[in-house]
């Protein structure tokens, strides 16, 4: 093993010395230079908070993925069809649209998609579009054929503060699920 010579540990102990010293000078040259930074108490800044009110709206895109996504911006509804146009421009734009009435969800399984948003890096979970879920109790077959795809065999990934599903083939017209809902 070789030793360090006198000189050179007393070079290493000065500039692990300074390493103390500038390191906080470093740290807050670092955070000065970070300015008008917002912090968001939520993961995305135009996610509304619970109870919003706002529907949410399903997008079919044109090369056959789906958009999920809130209406509801920066604390205001805005129009279904302007937020579709938006969510599937990098997606050939829109098919299809559809959406509820308010931001509580109504879905067959809840916890099956939102289990599969968060093992697919979607961290907020359903909380991205919905307020609540609530398993449905009154479905379409078009709608049951279309939730069964999104919850079991989709690509799921978030894109620009929305759920982007990719790999089911479900034609006009989109449903969605209905009704007074249980728990």
């Amino acid at each position: 093993m070789r030793t360090l010579s006198r000189p050179r540990t007393r070079a290493l102990r000065l500039s692990a010395a300074g390493l103390f010293v500038l390191a906080p000078l470093a740290l807050s040259a670092l955070g000065a230079s970070c300015t008008n930074t917002t912090v968001y108490d939520r993961p995305d800044p135009l996610q509304c908070g619970e109870g919003n009110g706002c529907g949410i709206a399903v997008c079919q895109c044109k090369d056959q993925s789906f958009m999920i996504d809130s209406a509801c911006e920066k604390g205001k509804c805005v129009d279904v069809g302007a937020l579709c146009d938006k969510r599937c421009a990098d997606f050939g734009g829109v098919t299809a649209t559809v959406s509820t009435k308010g931001d509580t969800f109504a879905l067959p399984s809840c916890e099956v998609l939102d289990d599969r948003m968060f093992i697919n890096g979607c961290k907020e979970g359903l909380e991205l579009f919905a307020t609540s879920c609530v398993s449905g109790s009154s479905c379409s077959s078009e709608s049951q054929a279309f939730w069964q795809c999104i919850e079991g065999s989709a690509v799921l990934s978030c894109k620009t503060g929305a759920l982007h599903a990719t790999g089911c083939k479900i034609p006009p017209p989109l449903a969605l699920c209905t009704g007074a809902a249980t728990k």
